[in-house]
């Protein structure tokens, strides 16, 4: 088996912890931004010297001491590999539905690559927005390998779990078409308990935190 390309969403981003992250931030300012793929990708260069004790080292020795040789070397793969990312993926009929006793399931449906093994795959993946008490769910893709000839796409169904008595309104969804807030709830015999998303509002993405949940 092939050995896996990193992905920086999935690999890279978690290496890198807040401490990290907010030291940077007051070293070099928002242009490097350690959770900002962009970020990451122009400074990668200088990151990897950095990561192996080439002049300033990072970490320091009193923030914890260098990566181990084989974090290094997934960074360096990951350059090597040309950045891999995940994709945004586009949300059709988003919702959000109380579902008893489990608490709240966030639901869509999404287009994807088809590939010949059926390997793409698409999730919301959970981040906490800084400074805010808003939680949000990135739609993401991760592209399969063997992408049929000529080019189609396959709908999946996407559904993640939200436990906790998260407000409705405390709740967004991110996908390449921008930012969507909920907007109201289905109250009736056919729908109870759902809540709908509002169309994307197209805005620059927040800093995300880690993963949160």
């Amino acid at each position: 088996m092939p050995e896996r390309q990193p992905i920086f969403e999935l690999h890279i981003r978690p290496l890198f912890r807040l401490l990290d992250r907010q030291h940077m931030l007051r070293l070099a300012g928002s242009s490097l931004d350690l959770w900002d793929y962009e970020a990451v990708r122009t400074h990668s260069a200088t990151i990897l010297r950095r990561l192996k004790g080439e002049g300033q080292r990072m970490p320091t020795d009193k923030t914890g001491g260098p990566w181990p040789s084989e974090w290094v070397s997934l960074f360096d793969r990951w350059i090597q590999g040309g950045f891999g990312r995940l994709s945004p993926g586009t949300a059709k009929n988003l919702v959000l539905k109380d579902v008893d006793p489990i608490g709240n399931r966030l639901s869509c449906r999404t287009d994807v690559p088809a590939t010949s093994s059926v390997s793409s795959r698409a999730w919301f993946e959970s981040e906490v927005v800084l400074e805010s008490r808003i939680v949000a769910y990135r739609l993401c893709i991760l592209l399969g390998e063997d992408l049929v000839t000529p080019p189609s796409t396959v709908e999946l169904f996407c559904a993640e779990r939200i436990d906790g008595a998260i407000p409705p309104e405390d709740i967004a969804v991110i996908d390449a078409a921008g930012t969507h807030s909920s907007t109201c709830r289905l109250e009736g015999s056919r729908q109870p308990g759902v809540t709908v998303f509002a169309a994307a509002t197209p805005v620059r993405r927040p800093s995300p935190a880690m993963c949160a949940r």
